[in-house]
Parts: C-alpha cells; sequence; structure tokens
C-alpha cells in the first residue's frame, strides 16, 4: 500500500479536476476583465471602419479636386470619378460600418451631392451659395464617435451632434439611427 502512495505522489503533471479548475478560474478573470476594459475586439473593429471610411471619403475628395483641375467644373456625381478613370472603383465602407436595421437608397456607398440627406440644399460651408459634400448615411453611433473624435477634434465616446458644424471637414451628426458622415467637397 505504501509503495502505491509513493507512486502516485511521485508522477509529474496535473489531474483533470486540476485543468479544469484552473480553465474555469482563467474564464472568470477574462469575463471580469472585460467588464472592466470593455471588448478590445469591438474597438479594433470601430477603429477598422472607421479609418476606411476616412481613406474613402479622403479618395473622393482628391478625386473631384482631381476632376475640377481637368475639367474645370465639379462632378456632378462619384460613378462620374469612376468613369473618368479617377477613382477605379465606387468606395463601400463595410456593411458593419451601417446600422444593420434599415435600408437606404444609396445602399452602402458615399453619396455626393449640393443636397443634405433630407433633401435641403447645403449652403453654409463657404458662404451663401450651394456647397457640395460627399457623405454617408445610416453609419453607427460608435463609429459616428469614433470619426467626430478622430477627424473633428470630439470627445471620444461623446454622443455625435445632432447638427452640422460647419467649422469642421469630416465629421459625424444626427440622431440614432440616422448618423451621417459628411465632408465638404466643394466650398462655394
Amino acid at each position: 500500500m505504501e509503495s502505491t502512495m509513493l507512486k502516485i505522489r511521485e508522477q509529474k503533471g496535473f489531474t483533470l479536476v486540476e485543468i479544469v479548475v484552473i480553465i474555469a478560474l482563467l474564464a472568470i478573470v477574462a469575463l471580469i476583465v472585460f467588464q472592466i476594459f470593455g471588448n478590445p475586439f469591438k474597438q479594433s473593429s470601430t477603429d477598422g471602419n472607421t479609418t476606411q471610411i476616412f481613406e474613402q471619403f479622403r479618395a473622393v475628395e482628391q478625386g473631384a479636386s482631381q476632376y475640377y483641375a481637368l475639367n474645370m467644373k465639379e462632378t456632378p456625381d462619384i460613378a462620374t470619378l469612376t468613369t473618368a478613370g479617377i477613382l477605379k472603383t465606387l468606395p463601400a465602407p463595410t456593411t458593419s460600418a451601417r446600422e444593420p436595421t434599415n435600408t437606404y437608397t444609396s445602399g452602402y456607398t458615399i453619396v455626393l451631392s449640393n443636397q443634405y440627406p433630407s433633401g435641403t440644399t447645403i449652403t453654409g460651408f463657404g458662404g451663401p451659395a450651394t456647397d457640395t459634400v460627399a457623405y454617408l448615411e445610416g453609419v453607427t453611433q460608435d463609429i459616428c464617435s469614433q470619426v467626430n473624435y478622430r477627424f473633428a477634434r470630439g470627445v471620444q465616446g461623446a454622443t455625435p451632434p445632432a447638427a452640422i458644424d460647419y467649422t469642421k471637414s469630416l465629421q459625424c451628426y444626427g440622431t440614432a439611427p440616422n448618423f451621417v458622415v459628411l465632408m465638404p467637397v466643394y466650398v462655394n
């Protein structure tokens, strides 16, 4: 009997019960960390979508400037930039940047227009004349807050403003679920 006890004590490794207890403790610690610090994977997804939106808006802005320099007139829409060979493809942010509960006539593409999504004429960025902006409707509040934090000197995590700030370039405004990312392209 004593030799059996010595053999058990000489064995190396963990028992199945000890391993299960360790895994359970790690799961509890992970749960506590996620509750305290939030989900880092969600934040990286939001950052990636925000960066993608910024890059696509910047491409539209640069393409519109190039079109104006070549043709001495404003481009009527983004599709004209692709047919003119200035943009290779239509910019289309990922669907995860958009509110899943809404249906939009513009799909997942950025629109170039001299009217707000509500239909009123855009003035105020430069003067009394009509301005042209690029906009994307229906982004999530997380993306909207991140756009304002990174590009419009907003407060991180703050609720987006309900109206446009004409002193800022790339910005997001609106009320849930109709947040709009907007960037002036032609200011008159």
